[in-house]
């Protein structure tokens, strides 16, 4: 709660009159000093635009419309560099750098285009690691913001 009225640069007591709640109810739910109420935690992700598993647990799961833009996005990200590079790599490893790109990108809230494949040997590099059963020989590349 606290980040997204962060975010949008609010004070607690406008929070909590958009809620329709008391200032110190609030107060009390932001720092988790008090229980928050699923009817609150449902309008907070109501009024915010913001899921409910988001708020509970602290991960998100993209909806319908999000999933397919990501994967889209994902697989351009995947396929430039690949047909840039003009390598051929086999399916096994096609799906590993996929998923990798798709988790990183899901788990810090960033675009697939967000990861940085210039100069194309960061792709070529984390193709290596992701071949690597043990991962040990190969430290791994920070591509995605």
């Amino acid at each position: 709660m606290l980040s997204i009225r962060s975010q949008l640069g609010y004070a607690q007591s406008k929070v909590a009159a958009i809620l329709g709640i008391a200032d110190k109810s609030y107060k009390n739910y932001e720092p988790e000093k008090r229980e928050l109420p699923l009817s609150i935690a449902v309008k907070f992700c109501e009024e915010f635009n913001k899921n409910l598993i988001w708020l509970v647990y602290g991960n998100s799961l993209p909806d319908n419309e999000q999933s397919a833009r990501l994967a889209r996005e994902t697989s351009q990200a995947v396929f430039e560099p690949a047909d840039a590079n003009d390598k051929s790599s086999s399916s096994a490893e096609i799906q590993k750098f996929t998923q990798y790109i798709f988790e990183q990108s899901l788990s810090k809230g960033t675009s697939p285009q967000s990861c940085s494949f210039q100069p194309l040997d960061k792709a070529n590099n984390l193709m290596k690691y992701l071949k690597d059963p043990t991962r040990r020989s190969i430290s791994s590349p920070t591509l995605c913001a």
